[in-house]
């Protein structure tokens, strides 16, 4: 599950700025970094081997990096323009690519299946 849970967060983080506006409730940047982060904290935990092999770490170093040098503008909360500011686009590009390293792609087809 944490391996999806992962999934999910990526997707909706690469998602347009209007799909992310329309579905992200209340304090859109507080809900969608608090997601990813337990997400992200729970792959690394019960996914350690994928996590390891896959390299992850540059990404999302990266994706910290995104977060961290986000100006206020970027993160004000209760409103979601936020996602249509530059630094969004950048985490979504991010988000592509941990998506493409993580093999969605191939995975996606047969998600459940694999998800009991």
């Amino acid at each position: 599950m944490a391996f999806f849970e992962l999934m999910d967060q990526l997707l909706l983080l690469a998602a347009d700025a209007d799909v992310q506006a329309q579905n992200i409730p209340d304090c859109p940047y507080c809900e969608i970094t608090s997601s990813y982060e337990i997400a992200r904290r729970d792959f690394h935990s019960y996914c350690e081997k994928v996590y390891t092999q896959l390299d992850l770490d540059g990404l999302f170093i990266q994706m910290d990096i995104c977060f961290e040098q986000m100006i206020e503008s970027e993160t004000q909360c209760f409103n979601a323009n936020i996602f249509y500011f530059e630094s969004w686009q950048k985490m979504r590009d991010l988000s592509l690519s941990g998506l493409k390293i993580l093999q969605w792609d191939e995975i996606k087809m047969i998600r459940d299946q694999l998800v009991v």
